[in-house]
């Protein structure tokens, strides 16, 4: 009987450490696999991290572009200064801010170049002097990037050889250094007579808000003999020379 007891013994306590090995060997496949995990998700944050970075950087360059003309395509052109002779009297509240003509030499981009190329090439006989109105309603520097571009859509109607008189009412004072920007970039070189840029600021109180859009109804009354197309949009809403040429045809 002792020896049986003694043998029960063994026997339990070698289980025993059997059972003790599985449970190492358990923690130890358990903390393996805690560390692949913390390696995937340290890897995971790395490569998002990379990725936004690389966003970041897309999108200022792509901002530096609109802003900067400096950073495009260029190529050299001569001049002619814009012309900025509509009178703050359009509107008894309205207080004017033209360009003012500025000397040097223009870079055009040569994208806007050859789209207004193709857009004078295909639609030359239909605008090809018409006196275009154009009133812009920009509330503040919000939309800025997107103006730039609206205006680059009356700049193309103006090398596709229309006389084009664009209106911003805005309610914010743009600095001299905006203006300057402006008067740099919109500047029309077609040698046409018939064709013509012109560009004025005309600044409303802030008070007015949603009732910006209905100061261009008053200016189109007024100067309804003297032009043959009248076009209101906002800083927003790009129009292109094969807009108006498609608008004229139907």
């Amino acid at each position: 009987p002792r020896q049986n007891a003694t043998n029960r013994h063994h026997t339990i306590a070698s289980m025993a450490i059997i059972a003790k090995g599985h449970h190492h060997t358990a923690s130890s496949t358990s903390r393996s696999k805690t560390s692949l995990s913390n390696i995937r998700l340290i890897l995971l944050l790395l490569t998002s991290f990379l990725f936004g970075i690389a966003i970041c950087s897309a999108l200022f360059l792509w901002q530096a572009h609109l802003t900067d003309p400096s950073l495009t395509t260029l190529h050299h052109v001569n001049h002619i200064p814009v012309n900025a002779n509509i009178n703050a009297n359009d509107n008894a509240n309205g207080i004017s801010q033209p360009l003012p003509p500025k000397g040097g030499v223009r870079y055009h981009s040569l994208e806007n170049q050859d789209a207004s190329d193709s857009s004078s090439s295909s639609s030359s006989s239909i605008l090809d002097g018409l006196k275009v109105l154009v009133t812009i309603a920009s509330y503040d520097f919000m939309q800025l990037p997107h103006l730039e571009e609206v205006l680059d859509g009356f700049q193309d109607l103006c090398y596709a050889g229309s006389m084009v008189d664009v209106v911003v009412h805005t309610t914010v004072i743009y600095p001299v250094a905006v203006i300057d920007m402006l008067n740099d970039r919109m500047r029309c070189n077609n040698p046409s007579p018939k064709a013509g840029l012109t560009m004025t600021f005309i600044l409303k109180p802030s008070s007015v808000r949603l009732h910006l859009v209905d100061f261009h109804r008053t200016m189109f009354y007024d100067r309804i003999d003297q032009y043959d197309l009248f076009v209101y949009t906002e800083d927003d809403i790009r129009i292109t020379p094969t807009t108006i040429a498609a608008y004229l045809h139907e």
